[in-house]
């Protein structure tokens, strides 16, 4: 199997540029990784339009938990225990954005109007303190099962 490319030196800031940014308003479909509190992982699928994860500066995004995702682990968990793992997926795209970071629910009223979508509020949003960003390219046509 290959190994992933990561686009950069491999020691990228934890810090959203302008490629990043970009994938992120391309992303329909994440997956966050927690802390359950026997201490084991947990990974949940979170989806929607492209763009509903949003950059609010260049070391924190957001995205809303909006009714319909009828399971709430991560959203204990990170009650809980905070830190995150996020991993973005583009259709097409063979690559990857994959942040990791400090993660806290809200119901911010500024941020509840951001993500109010087709008349719905969220229930809640979490914001997410970027502590380190990689870009992961991976050559699909190498990849062994």
């Amino acid at each position: 199997m290959s190994e992933p490319n990561i686009i950069g030196d491999g020691a990228d800031p934890p810090r959203l540029d302008r490629h990043s940014r970009r994938f992120l308003e391309r992303s329909s479909f994440f997956c966050i990784g927690s802390t359950r509190p026997d201490g084991r992982g947990d990974v949940s699928p979170r989806g929607g339009e492209a763009g509903f994860v949003h950059a609010i500066s260049d070391t924190e995004l957001a995205f809303p938990d909006r009714p319909g995702a009828d399971r709430l682990d991560a959203l204990g968990n990170i009650v809980r225990e905070p830190g995150v793992g996020l991993v973005f997926f583009v259709p097409g795209v063979d690559a990857v954005l994959r942040l990791n970071g400090l993660a806290r629910v809200t119901t911010r009223e500024d941020l509840m109007v951001r993500f109010t979508h087709e008349g719905q509020r969220p229930r809640s949003v979490v914001l997410v303190e970027i502590a380190e960003v990689h870009f992961l390219k991976q050559d699909v046509r190498n990849t062994h099962c």
